[in-house]
């Protein structure tokens, strides 16, 4: 569990194009290509609610944990942890699944954040 899954909260709809994702650490390097395209077709992400601009985010191969720095149009991958079996999620990244996980549609309730 990260830290901001203590508190639940309501999910937003981050909708982000044109922002830079970078991973803070370099063994986060594929995930974070998978989370800049999440957040360019839009992905559901739960805020934290002790620290502004950073959220939870759902992703095909776990759960990423990141800062939204709209300043600088930047994301930062802080952590990740894996959910599911890696060597799944290794075979779908090598094929690329077109379909996200909620096929591209907010999930209900979800408050949407675009830049």
């Amino acid at each position: 569990m990260l830290k901001s899954q203590k508190k639940v909260t309501d999910a937003i709809w981050l909708r982000l194009s044109g922002y830079r994702v970078a991973a803070l650490k370099p063994e986060f390097r594929e995930q974070a290509m998978e989370l800049e395209r999440a957040v360019q077709k839009g992905v559901a992400a739960y805020p934290d609610m002790t620290r502004p601009d950073f959220y939870d985010v759902e992703l095909e191969c776990g759960t990423a944990y990141i800062h939204v720095y709209r300043d600088m149009q930047a994301i930062y991958l802080v952590s990740h942890s894996f959910e599911t079996v890696l060597l799944q999620c290794t075979k779908q990244s090598r094929h690329s699944n077109p379909n996200p996980p909620h096929g591209g549609e907010p999930p209900p309730n979800a408050s949407p954040i675009r830049a």
